[in-house]
């Protein structure tokens, strides 16, 4: 009788270990499996914000590029002529919501046509710089005219093939990017850009 308690006591324990080995392998198995469906979909969303994104950049790249061979803003430089481009700058702002400033700066760096009056040498100086070889979006910044976050694209304006100045374009951010980041993807996560220095871009959720 009491072997057969012994028995019995050990085919419980044996069993009982069995359980809780299988309960506890299911759950850690389960527990990946969840992990790793998590963090596929967050990088699938993650990759297709970035997509959007860079679809985003590039139009208003094009845009700026479109309005760079202009012959308004060319003839700035070839018939010193500014109404035209003036009256231009105004109807550009009028018709793109995201679009709050617009300069017109020559191959010295200075600006000769603007939508605003107030001037800011060294934010138009860091975009002269790296903006006379081609297309040029600074970070977004605190723009010092408007107050506002923006990031400038820039594009140069050539005559007769030459470089003959740039044109500089604001974006306001909060419009259409900030829109695209901040859309909600659960209570928990959030998606924010940073630049190539590691600093954070947009806000933060939490």
């Amino acid at each position: 009788m009491k072997i057969q308690t012994k028995i019995s006591s050990i085919i419980f324990t044996l069993i009982l270990v069995t359980g809780i080995v299988a309960i506890t392998s299911s759950y850690i198995v389960s527990k990946q499996m969840i992990e790793d469906q998590i963090y596929h979909h967050l990088e699938s969303t993650t990759i297709s914000r970035a997509h959007h994104i860079e679809t985003l950049l590039d139009e208003e790249a094009e845009l700026v590029k479109t309005f760079a061979t202009s012959q308004v803003f060319v003839e700035v430089f070839t018939t010193q002529n500014l109404t035209p481009a003036i009256q231009r700058i105004k109807t550009l702002i009028n018709i793109h919501e995201v679009i709050s400033r617009i300069r017109v700066l020559d191959k010295q760096g200075n600006v000769v046509v603007s939508s605003h009056s107030e001037i800011n040498p060294i934010g138009n100086a860091e975009i002269f710089a790296y903006g006379k070889e081609g297309v040029y979006i600074r970070d977004i910044h605190i723009s010092t005219i408007t107050a506002t976050k923006v990031m400038s694209v820039s594009a140069p304006i050539l005559v007769k093939g030459e470089f003959a100045g740039l044109i500089i374009v604001n974006i306001e951010v909060e419009k259409e990017l900030y829109e695209i980041i901040s859309h909600k993807h659960g209570k928990t996560s959030e998606i924010y850009l940073i630049n190539k220095d590691g600093y954070m871009m947009t806000p933060s959720r939490f």
